[in-house]
């Protein structure tokens, strides 16, 4: 277990939002359909 601050744990959080919308934005490759709806 590691204390971090709530501000630097909010700025992680919206950098990985960030990055994850970055690597699949115009990306053609999809789930398989039977893994369930795609994360968001």
């Amino acid at each position: 277990m590691t204390r971090v601050a709530y501000d630097a744990l909010a700025a992680v959080h919206r950098y990985i939002e960030l990055e994850r919308r970055l690597a699949v934005e115009g990306s053609g490759w999809r789930p398989d359909s039977a893994w369930g709806e795609p994360l968001s």
